[in-house]
């Protein structure tokens, strides 16, 4: 009579993919016999011992034979399993647009594939945005069996989406999108990413118009002018600076802008500034007789190079001259 293990379950080597049996673990429990000593060997080695046996992932049934010399023999045998777990994750932009600005949005492909021969269980998929954009991750489309289960040989696929923000488009660097994953057999997170160039722009209007339409006649005349500025680019311009380079020596005034979007001392996309000036016509302008260019300069941290626009005043010298000449009446007495 030859007695044998219950069922066995172990877990193959990761790197090497196999099992290699450890002393006498899968052989046979016990044998007894009235004819002499009977000789046991099993169906997977042919040998009396499964030891230094090295298994591969899979369901073995393991018999072992006792013959004696009488001719008399006897079997048992029990289930091996090796089990042996991986799978494979990628994650691909599949939207082709360039990303230059706000409001854009990152459609992402991600699948998960079962390398193995043993279903997964438990799948957990995160996904780290690259930003504070809204991003979506959909439910996975199975392969194989909508169970919820990762089967062997089966392909989840996944679609995902981002929402770029301004301040992505202003850091100016590429979206690193983020897929981790783990299951109940590999609790070790697995992970790939998808990069995402941004092409962000930066752009600027600058307009400065005369508003007062009097002629220059004289000193003491104001002259008032509007700057608007306009961002037309895709990158929100910072540290702002406006400078007025007036004509002449006269007093010139500069007012606050005011903001078309948002009171936040940043040029916005989309946004404009409106600012007035001014200047006061001195008597010199007025001798020299030249046209009046005033001029605005403006630069950002994003702009260094400053971007300029004029407005012009014609002076207009009307040469008078008024000569008044006075005399004394002289008073003379006569005699009678």
């Amino acid at each position: 009579v030859i007695e044998c293990l219950p069922d066995q379950t172990r877990r193959s080597n990761a790197a090497t993919r196999s099992y290699i049996t450890t002393g006498t673990e899968f052989d046979y429990v016990s044998v007894s016999d009235n004819c002499y000593d009977p000789v046991v060997t099993n169906n997977i080695n042919g040998l009396s011992t499964l030891a230094g046996h090295v298994f591969e992932p899979g369901v073995y049934e393991v018999i072992w034979t006792a013959t004696d010399a009488c001719g008399n023999s006897d079997t048992c045998s029990f289930m091996v399993t090796i089990l042996s777990y991986s799978y494979s994750i990628t994650k691909t932009q599949i939207s082709t647009d360039v990303i230059s600005r706000a409001g854009q949005q990152i459609v992402y492909e991600i699948v998960l594939s079962n390398t193995d021969i043993f279903p997964l269980t438990n799948v957990d998929l995160t996904e780290l945005y690259p930003g504070a954009g809204l991003g979506t991750l959909g439910e996975p489309v199975e392969s194989i069996s909508d169970n919820g289960i990762l089967d062997a040989d089966e392909t989840w696929t996944y679609t995902a989406t981002y929402t770029v923000t301004q301040q992505d488009i202003d850091a100016d660097l590429d979206l690193i999108n983020t897929i981790t994953s783990t299951t109940t057999e590999l609790p070790e997170p697995a992970s790939d990413t998808a990069l995402t160039p941004v092409e962000g722009f930066v752009a600027m209007e600058l307009e400065k118009t005369r508003l007062s339409t009097d002629s220059i006649l004289f000193a003491g005349q104001v002259i008032d002018y509007e700057i608007i500025l306009s961002n037309t680019g895709t990158r929100t311009l910072t540290l702002v600076d406006v400078l007025e380079i007036y004509p002449g020596t006269g007093a010139g005034t500069l007012g606050t802008a005011v903001e078309s979007i948002s009171e936040n001392d940043s040029l916005d996309v989309e946004e404009s500034w409106t600012l007035s000036a001014s200047y006061i016509v001195t008597q010199e302008d007025m001798d020299a007789g030249l046209v009046l260019v005033n001029t605005v300069e403006v630069s950002s941290q994003q702009i260094p190079s400053p971007q300029s626009d004029t407005a012009t005043a014609t002076v207009y010298q009307i040469p008078e001259l008024s000569i008044r000449k006075e005399t004394e009446a002289e008073h003379f007495t006569y005699p009678d």
